[in-house]
């Protein structure tokens, strides 16, 4: 049986994976292994860059001046970096993730 806890986590992932990252207040997410090409300015993508070392996200220029294609390594969990936090999801939907440790 599933929790009104476990219910809300995925309820809150499910609304996140709309965001395309370009708002300042909403954290941009990601799936493990997953990439995405956002607008950030060269101060938020040298800062993401050096969160961690490059060991779990890179931070590359993309075709278009000011964007940014952001690739998430093989971590899950959150990175703040200069006012923009992302945040890594399993690639296994949570949902799914639950039930694998509920056996």
């Amino acid at each position: 049986m599933v929790s009104s806890d476990l219910t809300a986590v995925v309820a809150a992932e499910a609304q996140s994976e709309h965001n395309d990252g370009n708002t300042a207040n909403q954290p941009l997410t990601l799936r493990e292994y997953g990439h995405r090409v956002v607008q950030l300015t060269e101060e938020q993508a040298g800062a993401l860059n050096r969160a961690g070392g490059g060991k779990y996200l890179s931070v590359e220029p993309a075709e278009t001046s000011g964007h940014w294609q952001v690739s998430a390594r093989g971590y899950v969990g959150s990175i703040l970096g200069d006012g923009i936090q992302v945040l890594v999801r399993p690639k296994i939907p949570l949902q799914n993730l639950f039930l694998l440790l509920e056996v």
